[in-house]
């Protein structure tokens, strides 16, 4: 069934929730410079730091951690986004715990977002070479259950209530790293952006970083091709009741 196409107004207040420095960059950071180059407040949300990250015995954890948080912070200064958040869960490990979830629910009463985007937690693979990585999926999940009904709900975590973090109501929600898209930004104008915030994350490419801009490229293009779009990042987009 092809799905419906749809045009939602730019949202002014943003929280982008992903799993580990870079997932955003490769995912909808086009997006994000081109909310905030068009005036909306854009703060991204790390759950870990990525200290898991590599496969270099010369790099324990602690050494990585300021690295990818630097990378991180050099990746957002690129696209505009003035505020990163770190809430330093185990990279590899994370599950889909109250404490995850109550967390998620005071930023987003903190912040009061007219949207939030985050993974998608349906992806578990995509055709026969790619597992999605755990920790998206738990925060996806996480992020879901804080949007309905945590985060606007008074008797669900009452003690945030008590802390000044009143109950809000998230009405716009977008989904990436989906195999079933109905919006596509068009990221033409933010496409060679998009590539310079991924280079920052130097920690985790190899000789792959010389190709990396065809990739990102391709990709971007592939996703716009349908929907006459040069370059796309694709969402899967839910407008809350």
């Amino acid at each position: 069934m092809m799905n419906e196409k749809l045009s939602p107004e730019r949202p002014k207040n943003v929280l982008v929730i992903a799993a580990h420095p870079d997932d955003i960059e490769f995912s909808c950071s086009g997006t994000a410079a081109k909310w905030a180059n068009e005036g909306s407040e854009v703060i991204f949300v790390l759950c870990t730091s990525g200290e898991s990250g590599s496969h270099d015995l010369e790099m324990p954890p602690e050494k990585l951690v300021p690295i990818r948080q630097s990378e991180q912070k050099c990746a957002s200064e690129i696209l505009g986004i003035k505020e990163v958040v770190f809430l330093d869960y185990p990279d590899g490990t994370m599950i889909n715990s109250l404490e995850l979830r109550k967390e998620i629910t005071k930023l987003i009463r903190k912040y009061r977002p007219d949207a939030v985007l985050t993974w998608d937690p349906s992806r578990r693979y995509s055709g026969t070479s790619y597992l999605n990585h755990p920790d998206h999926i738990v925060v996806g999940e996480a992020c879901l259950a804080a949007l309905m009904p945590a985060c606007d709900s008074p008797f669900i975590f009452p003690e945030l209530m008590a802390e000044g973090f009143e109950p809000f109501k998230v009405y716009d929600v977008y989904l990436f790293g989906v195999e079933s898209p109905n919006v596509w930004i068009d990221i033409s104008e933010m496409i060679e952006k998009k590539i310079q915030s991924i280079k920052c994350h130097k920690s985790q490419f190899g000789d792959w970083i010389n190709e990396m801009p065809d990739y990102v490229r391709s990709s971007a293009k592939s996703r716009g091709k349908d929907q006459g779009i040069p370059y796309a990042e694709a969402f899967r987009y839910f407008h809350l009741d």
